[in-house]
């Protein structure tokens, strides 16, 4: 099924990236185990001129590091569950966050809008193990006032994902250049 386009206008990038940044980028977020030399020669550039270019990539905080993708239920952790908590508002809210952060079972917390004000996303290996969680791990926890689970089924992930938002953070970067070289010199 192919992909509809947002009714929104293409992002502009917030770090000062140009077209061949995006593409070390797409190249990486594809095979991140790519070395320099293989990189090179995919954009057309020099080793050292893609080393320094992946510095700065880093340096900006563009790139975040570079993880293996595991199967977590192939490590006896199969089962997602996302539980929305209602808290105490304010500062209370990140302590939390921070609270929860330091357990083995969850992946992430995030601050929501909505009825809840944080989304946490755990990793169990089965339903006792998501019982003690809530009976035994959560309740010392001040500031929660209410919580909401949902067990996921099923997981449905968008396949490089981040390879197409830079192919959408690309575009006007093209078209840029396009014009650029459409235009005639200026005579001095």
């Amino acid at each position: 099924m192919a992909r509809r386009d947002s009714a929104l206008p293409d992002p502009a990038p917030l770090a000062a990236l140009d077209e061949t940044d995006l593409r070390i980028l797409a190249c990486l977020v594809e095979d991140a185990r790519l070395s320099q030399r293989a990189l090179a020669r995919e954009i057309g550039m020099s080793q050292p001129a893609i080393s320094e270019r992946i510095a700065r990539l880093e340096e900006m905080g563009v790139i975040r590091g570079y993880r293996a993708l595991l199967d977590l239920g192939a490590l006896g952790w199969p089962t997602s569950v996302f539980v929305g908590i209602q808290t105490d508002q304010g500062g209370e809210q990140r302590r939390l966050a921070k609270e929860l952060l330091a357990m083995p079972e969850v992946e992430s917390v995030d601050l929501v809008m909505g009825p809840v004000d944080l989304m946490v996303k755990l990793r169990v290996r089965d339903q006792e193990h998501l019982r003690r969680f809530f009976f035994d791990l959560l309740p010392p926890l001040q500031g929660v006032h209410r919580t909401e689970s949902y067990m996921s089924l099923e997981t449905f992930e968008q396949p490089n994902f981040q390879k197409g938002l830079l192919e959408r953070i690309r575009r006007p970067l093209a078209r840029l250049s396009a014009r650029r070289s459409e235009q005639p010199a200026r005579r001095r």
